[in-house]
């Protein structure tokens, strides 16, 4: 467990350590020091991207808001370099950014359920769809969707 650091009243950016140190497993290449740029590209992006979600678990107590914010955040990271570098993943099913229901590899079969109520509104657009591209998307879909805070706003993120 990191010890929290907040910057600006939010947890800490995550790094390229804390990447290579959660996910080298599945992104072997990445040890490699010319991927780096890979590596702080996505982190830029995602925190563009998903910049309301840094303040999503400030509900909690202060070392859970921490660990909760960058789980999501190299979830989203490792999430975003295996849809634009897939040829960087390494034994985890993708499906090069296209949002994934299932995947069938020989006599294994993976499929994912929405269980997510979308109520009655036939024009709803699911905007959070493209992360479901890909495992790390796929959890930090759920971390986003099930958050309190979000939950609490009527499923709007501040």
């Amino acid at each position: 467990m990191d010890t929290p650091i907040f910057v600006d009243g939010v947890p800490r950016r995550i790094t390229v350590p804390d990447i290579r140190r959660w996910h080298l497993m599945s992104f072997p290449d990445l040890a490699d020091e010319k991927y780096e740029n890979v590596m702080l590209e996505a982190i830029d992006a995602v925190y563009t991207m998903f910049t309301g979600c840094q303040t999503l678990f400030d509900m909690q107590p202060e070392q859970i808001y921490f660990d909760k914010t960058q789980l999501l955040f190299r979830l989203l990271a490792c999430w975003y370099i295996a849809d634009q570098y897939p040829l960087l993943v390494s034994g985890v099913p993708i499906m090069g950014g296209i949002p994934l229901k299932g995947k069938r590899i020989g006599a294994v079969a993976l499929t994912f359920q929405d269980n997510f109520v979308r109520g009655q509104n036939p024009d709803f657009r699911d905007l959070l769809m493209p992360l479901k591209s890909n495992p790390w998307g796929h959890k930090a879909y759920m971390m986003i969707s099930t958050a309190v805070k979000r939950v609490r706003l009527g499923g709007r993120i501040r």
